[in-house]
């Protein structure tokens, strides 16, 4: 049964799908009855249907991966002869026939072949061509034979004949079965998209067998080229004696074999193609799922685990790359004795999740696609044991690949069942794991324990890349871990005999299991690769650092080190990864972030380095980087830890040197200071020969002895065909045989529906009385609430007793803390005491951060009742990622043809193109403005700078742009010029050609003039082709370098997605002022030919008054250094470094203001703003859907405009589509998932860059308050309360009369104070609610900022204006009540006497249960409206019916600031400044609020004095002026 298809034992859980069980219960009933209709056993029938969900006959020799809905789909649209009733009958195994017609024309070195082919089976020649013609003359001959019919010369991979007969016993219903081919489309295993037509056969039969289901399919559709033809089709064939049969009629089952690939090899591969109108599309074919993932692969590999007669070893490991898969891939190429897969755990380190989907993936092609990928349902963040999911996907693995041996690479992400298959096994020890978890640190301290205790202190003190970090978890693994590895005693192979040493240090309990040391081999660089370079440079020695170098592995020692040697010497760090960041920006450090292993001989010999240098603080199980390196005779030195002071002998193949920054640099030093060392090391490294991957393999195959056992798909290559072809035939009696226990099977598994279909209604009923049910149920759980919030209380003033002995602690020492004596006597101690605060609050922040939300959970089922919160929290926690960017690429193998773009004769904007040579990119970048023409009107300048290929001829067909061919090369900065001469748009927009545009780019860029009125210049977002990030805006260091800002990052990154000030944009895209461009005298040709020109541009624009900003709406895919190279030695890219001087030299002043080199990215990122704020809320804001949403929306904007750069997070870390959108637009960072996985570590790594924290809402802030002190101790700590919710929640309460929201009110009092008191500021929205906290708490700062409008007056009179309206979110309780107490009691008194007006229900969360029941006579409930505007201006009142609340309500505000008059309840006015009856009309009861409206609606006069009045309060009390002056006084000074 395939994994994942539920079991007769299953126990689904309530919340499981009906309709999948009902559909179960149908297919079950349905099979039945036509058994007993018939009166006969249709088992494989019925296992298709109850076992595989699908109703069609498909059998395979290995279970499907489809899931049942794809089966059941294929089985609809099968034909009804594609679903036979019984077996074909038998023929004795004697009988079958392999029939070579067309033998006349057989290829000599074919027929030699044939015969090992066949492998014993009886070979019968025929001359004829007509393959029907062949089948009717050998059947009438021999009336009892089954023939294999096989056209000459037809390209026969490996083993093909014996897997199609293979195939054939487990489908004994298919009177024809065939191979995949490739001369009819309906038999093709592959798209015209992902496979060449010329493509090998062998390397697509081998990605056949890899891809396909193994399954065979029913097919009207017959092969040609080879096809096994059974006596029932034969039958028919002569019983037809001029049938065509090019496809088989009804009545002869036909099928294909989707595991199979024989081909004609006069014959391109005819693919099934896309109909030409996609609305008639043929039906679907089974073979689709072939079709969207087979790949070819390399017929140098074995690759047919199972099936060639080879040993298959299934390596386990994650999914970290690194030395770990390196290791088997090496491996996987030097034992072509044996089929190597592995199975990978694919995770997200960003979420630490390591185990969330296994993937198994041939490891000697690591391109190729994974064979088959599988979701866990329960993501493993770590190592477990005992997952069922893990255990069935592997168990799965071991059967259908047939695999015969194990080698355990890593169990990370992994299950501990892993080693308990019973078949042999290795574990391969590249790390520690999971005996400690902490990866990286000294094992080879003598003087370390490696026990509990030690494992807990090392987690406190260790970044961890697992979400665990209690030491009695790990510990309890590690147990488990040996345990196991003592009862299955697999063998243990290590790199290094210091790897052994250091394991039994770790564990000596595995010596018994005798760890065995095999070392590595190195896999041999590409022939021709240059090697031993002797350096011949100009200027200081080079320094090369290798590979990664995080943490441990280089960073540690190198922050040290790097400063203190690049004045003697030039460091060059290849392939650092994003470790490489700490040094961007440093005079004398080049970094390249990655490389491909098969480019760094020509990389080494580049770089030409002197001496190389690895300097790791932790131990090392081998280091790749070490024997790349000797391989390309660089000579090393290596810190003496690990494997590395093993393998290094000093003065021999190396030298190695202490682990310690000050060794290191004089070690460095005394080496460079004596070439002939140098030069003597590198010929000694040419004498040395490294163990190659070969003797590597032999030794692992030694280590790991195996035979291959065979599987359900198992054939040995010498097992002769004829004993294949007698399996198949008495398979099918077998098939027979297995009826009866299948017709139990069918049964059993109607029973288990039967008693699905029970409990779903019995759920169903369940369902339906839980909300009756809740009431008691309350109660209960009120209780068991109340009883855990008084252990919460006990641990909590556990908590604060434990915090005063620390302080006290604190007071006690902080003389000697202060000294300065004796600071390093109390290092461990201040060290220990940073800790203990991190973990409490740490800690602190989830705990009050579950109870927080448990608390608003409970509340909101008071309010909501079940089915509303379930849906808030759907909202609440729905995580969208922002939409990835899909960079679209030229189209450079799209034949040419005449178009035309859409230009302007009055064009807004003016592109203009520079162009030299290369025409196919000049076409894609043309093609992609065709296609993305956005709605500003352009022209297009194309610049020809005297290109000689053929660019000028093919311009002249293009229609839409204007071509401008220089007399002269001029250059890149002389062809912007000229083109820039002749544009005729407000804005000219510098695209290069090796670029791509996409949608919306062009309105983006331009909207940013409109968006900011200082906007100067505006750049795009670049990215290269493969999706990656190539620019996010650059950075100016003082010394004249730059950096383009998040370089091969994720281009959908928070960091990479907000408008924002940048010190340059890279010339590739960018949009100015025509006039602008003009005054500032163009590019500056002493940058010329190219080159700085952009970046002096950008200081210029500046220097005139204006900014430069960078636009991540609009997105440009820019081929980078396709015109000018990457090189920076030679050619045009030469003057890179050249006009950096010039550079420097003009713009001295101005980089002195510039970050100097070394300063961290996120601080050189945005060096100009005035600080940095951190804004954490509940969500992220939707200002047309609740008025604090437009407050916070409002005060982000006046924080941006007072230059303080802002980051927002949502507690529920989601990206809300458009509303997030929006804030980025304003140039907020929205922080949000998956890039943001966990607020504590996001605040360790960025809190001490803060200045102000704003915790909006108690039941965010208690959570959050405590980690902001740990993580930004300097940061102004700022409380927004939004509203005082427990004076809400106190009304609220004594409105009801529930004694219970009143103790809920009095616990919510007990937290806002608190946090109140803990804040450096509280803000609150109104002078009532400054009063009442300056009562309760008087030591506190409390300052008004009240909600914020933009004052639009009234646009339309009283005459023209009718009707009422309420507008609110219905997720907020008093609002619902509000309405509810309106629709009853008001707005029946006020109908009767305006009978021509109605009432208006507008805002967001309106259930359908809320609209019925607000619903009445003249009541128009909307709900949700996109514009406001048509009920602000058109509505003659609004109305504020609130009996309770608190704070100051926004939509009163939001009316009264369009010239609305309001008639409101005291509590909707309180703490505004509102007079009754001068600015508004206030009323208590429901009889004097119908007559205030009445009132109102008809008096013109009142109506204008309230329209005025009102609107000139909102102006002084909550206008954008208004709260400028308050932030003013919350914010810290300059």
């Amino acid at each position: 049964m395939p994994y994942g298809t539920p079991k007769p034992s299953d126990n689904p859980s309530p919340n499981q799908n009906g309709a999948r069980i009902q559909a179960q219960v149908a297919r079950a009933r349905r099979a039945i009855a036509e058994d007993g209709a018939k009166g006969e056993s249709r088992g494989s029938d019925y296992r298709g249907i109850l076992d595989q969900g699908a109703e069609c006959a498909v059998t395979r020799d290995r279970p499907i991966r489809d899931n049942p809905a794809s089966c059941l789909e294929k089985a609809r649209r099968s034909p009804a002869h594609c679903r036979p009733d019984r077996p074909v009958p038998i023929a004795p195994p004697n009988q079958l026939r392999l029939v070579v017609y067309g033998a006349g024309i057989a290829d000599a070195a074919w027929r030699r072949a044939l015969p090992t082919a066949a492998a014993g089976l009886p070979i019968a020649w025929h001359d004829g061509a007509d393959p029907l013609a062949v089948l009717r003359e050998v059947a009438a001959a021999e009336p009892q034979a089954e023939i294999l019919l096989l056209e000459s010369n037809a390209v026969l991979p490996p083993l093909a004949l014996a897997r199609l007969l293979r195939a054939a016993a487990a489908a004994p219903w298919a009177a024809v079965l065939s191979p995949l081919g490739n001369a009819e489309p309906a038999l093709a295993p592959a798209r015209p998209d992902r496979v060449p037509a010329d493509v090998d056969p062998v390397a697509l039969d081998r990605g056949c067998w890899l891809y396909g289901t193994r399954s065979t399919w029913p097919t009207a559709h017959w092969s040609r080229s080879c096809a096994l033809w059974r006596r029932p089709a034969l039958s028919w064939l002569l019983a037809q004696p001029r049938a065509e049969a090019a496809t088989l009629p009804d009545g002869v089952p036909g099928a294909v074999h989707d595991g199979t690939y024989v081909a004609d090899p006069r014959q391109r591969l005819r693919a099934a193609r896309p109909p030409a109108d996609p609305r008639d599309a043929a039906p679907a074919s089974a073979l689709e799922l072939l079709r969207s993932r087979v790949a070819p692969i390399e017929t140098t590999l074995p690759s047919l685990p199972g099936a060639d007669g080879r040993p298959v070893v299934l390596h386990v490991v994650h999914g970290w790359g690194g030395g770990a898969m390196a290791f088997i891939h090496d491996l996987a190429l030097a034992d072509p004795d044996r089929c190597h897969l592995a199975l990978v755990a694919r995770g997200s380190s960003l979420r630490r999740q390591y185990g969330e989907a296994l993937e198994l993936v041939l490891p000697a092609l690591p391109a190729a696609p994974a064979l088959a990928r599988w979701p866990l349902p329960r993501p493993l963040a770590a190592t477990t044991d005992g997952d069922p999911a893990h255990a069935a996907i592997l168990a799965e693995v071991l059967r259908e690949y047939a695999v015969d041996g194990l080698s355990i690479s890593s169990l990370i992400g992994h299950d501990l069942g892993a080693l308990r298959t019973g078949l042999p096994t290795t574990v391969v020890c590249h790390d520690f794991y999971p005996l400690w978890p902490v990866l990286h640190c000294d094992f080879g301290d003598g003087a370390r324990r490696f026990d509990r205790d030690e494992l807990a202190r090392e987690l406190a003190r260790a970044e961890l890349p697992f979400i665990e970090r209690d030491a009695g978890a790990w510990w309890a693994l590690r147990e488990r871990y040996v345990a196991t590895l003592l009862a299955t005693r697999p063998g243990i192979a290590v790199p290094t005999a210091t790897v052994r040493d250091n394991l039994l240090r770790l564990e000596p309990r595995l010596a018994e299991l005798g760890p065995r040391v095999v070392a590595h081999g190195f896999r041999a660089f590409p022939a021709g690769a240059p090697a031993g370079r002797v350096p011949r440079h100009v200027g200081k020695p080079r320094v090369l650092v290798l590979g990664r170098i995080q943490g441990g592995k280089g960073a540690e020692l190198l922050r040290e080190v790097i400063p203190a040697l690049v004045a003697r010497c030039d460091f060059h760090l290849l392939g650092a990864g994003t470790s490489g960041f700490d040094w961007f920006g440093c005079s004398g450090v080049d970094i390249e972030l990655d490389y491909a292993r098969d480019e760094l001989p020509a990389l080494v010999a580049r770089i030409a380095p002197d001496l190389a240098l690895i300097a790791a603080s932790v131990a090392e199980t081998w280091s790749y980087t070490l024997s790349e390196l000797q391989a390309l005779r660089v000579p090393v030195l290596a810190t003496a830890i690990g494997s590395l002071a093993e393998r290094v002998v000093d003065g021999i193949n190396g030298w190695t040197v202490a682990p310690r920054a000050g060794a290191i640099v004089a070690r460095v030093q005394a080496l460079l200071d004596d070439p002939a060392a140098l030069a003597a090391m590198r010929e000694r490294l040419a004498s040395i020969t490294l163990r190659d991957s070969a003797a590597m393999a032999a030794d692992h195959a030694a280590a790991l002895p195996l035979q291959a056992r065979g599987g359900s798909a198992g054939l040995a290559p010498s097992q002769p065909l004829a004993l294949v072809a007698a399996e198949a035939l008495a398979g099918r009696a077998e098939a027979r045989a297995l009826v009866a226990k299948q017709q139990a099977e069918v049964k059993a598994h109607a029973a288990w529906a039967e008693g699905m279909e029970r409990q779903f209604r019995e759920r169903s009923r369940w369902a339906a009385q839980l909300e009756q049910e809740l009431a008691g149920e309350r109660a209960t759980n009120g209780a068991e609430l109340a009883r855990l919030g008084a252990e919460f209380e006990q641990r909590t003033q556990w908590a604060l007793r434990l915090d005063h002995e620390l302080k006290q602690l604190r007071g006690i020492d902080s003389p000697l803390l202060a000294s300065k004596a004796s600071r390093w006597i109390t290092a461990g101690l201040r060290r220990l005491m940073a800790l203990e605060a991190r973990l409490r609050a740490s800690a602190r922040f989830r705990l009050d951060r579950a109870a927080a939300l448990g608390t608003r959970a409970q509340r909101s089922l008071k309010a909501r009742g079940v089915a509303g919160t379930f849906k808030r929290a759907a909202e609440f926690f729905e995580r969208t990622p922002g939409a990835p960017v899909a960079p679209l690429l030229p189209d450079h193998d799209a034949p040419f043809a005449p178009f035309t773009l859409p230009g302007s004769e009055t064009p807004r904007a003016s592109i203009v193109i520079p162009v030299y040579n290369h025409f196919a990119h000049t076409l894609g970048c043309l093609r992609s403005i065709a296609r993305n023409a956005d709605g500003a009107a352009f022209e297009v300048i194309v610049v020809d700078d005297c290109s000689s290929d053929e660019t000028a001829a093919r311009l002249a067909e293009i229609g839409g742009i204007r071509v401008l061919r220089n007399a002269q090369n001029l250059g890149f900065i002389g062809a912007c010029n000229a083109g820039a001469a002749q544009a005729r748009g407000e804005f000219i927009v510098f695209l290069n050609n090796d670029t791509a545009v996409t949608a919306g780019w062009l309105d983006a860029l331009l909207g940013t003039f409109e968006a900011r009125a200082d906007c100067g210049l505006a750049g795009a977002k670049l990215v290269y082709p493969d999706g990656r990030l190539q620019e996010a805006g650059g950075i100016v260091f003082a010394d004249g370098s730059g950096w383009n800002y998040g370089r091969y990052d994720d281009p959908a990154a928070p960091a990479c997605n907000y408008l924002r000030e940048a010190d340059y944009c890279s010339g590739a895209a960018i949009a100015l002022r025509r006039e602008l461009y003009q005054r500032l005298g163009g590019f500056d040709t002493r940058y010329a030919p190219a080159y700085y020109e952009d970046t002096d541009l950008a200081f210029r624009v500046r220097e005139a008054g204006l900014k430069v900003y960078y636009q991540p709406a609009a997105t440009v895919v820019h081929f980078e250094g396709v015109s000018s190279g990457t090189d920076t030695g030679s050619g045009i890219k030469r003057y890179q470094l050249v006009n950096q001087e010039k550079f420097r030299e003009r713009w001295a002043d101005a980089l002195a203001l510039q970050p100097k080199p070394g300063t961290p990215i996120a601080l050189a990122r945005e060096h100009r703003v005035r600080g940095r704020v951190l804004v954490v809320d509940a969500c992220t804001p939707m200002p047309d859907r609740d008025s604090g949403s437009l407050r916070m929306l409002n005060l982000v904007r006046l924080l941006q405009a007072d230059g303080w750069k802002v980051s927002f997070l949502a507690e529920n870390l989601a990206h809300h589509g458009h509303y997030t959108e929006a804030l980025q637009r304003l140039g907020v960072e929205a922080l949000y998932h998956p890039w943001i996985a966990d607020p504590v570590a996001w605040l360790r790594e960025h809190g001490s860059l803060l200045d102000v924290v704003v915790l909006s809402r108690h039941y965010v802030a208690s959570a959050y308050a405590p980690l902001v002190r740990v993580y930004a101790p300097h940061a102004r700590l700022v409380f927004d309360t939004v509203d005082l919710h427990y004076l809400r929640e106190r009304r609220a309460a004594e409105l009801s009369g529930d004694p219970e929201a009143l103790r809920a009110a009095a616990r919510t009092e007990a937290q806002e104070l608190k946090l109140v008191r803990a804040a450096d500021v509280t803000v609150v929205v109104s002078p009532v609610e400054q009063e009442i906290l300056r009562r309760e708490c008087p030591s506190a700062r409390i300052e008004v900022l009240s909600n914020v409008h933009e004052v639009a007056g009234s646009r339309r009179d009283f005459a023209s204006r009718r009707d009422l309206y309420f507008v609110g979110s219905y997720q907020h309780p008093p609002n619902v009540d509000a309405m509810r107490w309106f629709v009853r009691e008001v707005w029946p008194l006020a109908a009767a006497r305006l009978p021509d007006a109605r009432f208006h229900v507008v805002g967001s969360g309106l259930d359908e249960a809320l609209s019925r029941e607000l619903a009445g006579e003249r009541i128009e409930v909307h709900g949700h409206v996109a514009d406001l505007d048509p009920y602000l201006d058109g509505c003659r009142l609004a109305v504020a019916p609130l009996r309770y609340g608190a704070g100051v309500k926004g939509k009163v505000n939001l009316g009264m600031a369009h010239g609305q008059p309001v008639v409101a309840t005291p509590v909707a006015v309180e703490g505004m400044n509102l007079v009754d009856g001068e600015d508004v009309l206030v009323a208590a009861t429901a009889a004097e609020f119908a007559d205030a409206i009445v009132r109102l609606y008809g008096d013109a006069a009142l109506w204008q004095r309230l329209s005025d009045r009102g609107t000139e309060n909102v102006r002084r009390h909550f206008s954008f002026d208004a709260a400028r002056a308050a932030l003013a006084r919350i914010l810290p000074s300059r």
